[in-house]
């Protein structure tokens, strides 16, 4: 099966291309944070399937039971980006809020 996407965009450095981002970051929900040493991975968005690619991942415990594919990190992805999808809800909220709520 060959997949791919119709648009895609890097949720660390919110590149629509294929500029590569590092994150830092704890590669379990399932482990307590300080138990755990962090991966640095590489994001980056293959440009030929609209996928976002991952380097460095180190945790086994992401495959989904029955739908689960080695590689295939989608399960991951809320605990991945974190706190880059905060900071961006953060800037649009206040972005909302600056255009919306002063001219009320």
């Amino acid at each position: 099966m060959n997949w791919l996407s119709v648009a895609c965009i890097n949720p660390v450095n919110w590149c629509t291309d294929a500029t590569p981002a590092t994150l830092i970051t704890e590669p379990s929900p399932h482990i307590p944070v300080g138990k755990q040493q962090p991966d640095t991975l590489t994001i980056t968005m293959d440009p030929v399937s609209n996928l976002i690619l991952v380097n460095g991942f180190t945790a086994t415990d992401y495959i989904l039971p029955l739908i689960g594919k080695e590689g295939n990190y989608h399960s991951r992805e809320i605990w991945l980006y974190r706190e880059q999808l905060k900071e961006n809800i953060e800037q649009r909220v206040v972005s909302y809020a600056s255009k919306n709520i002063a001219t009320r």
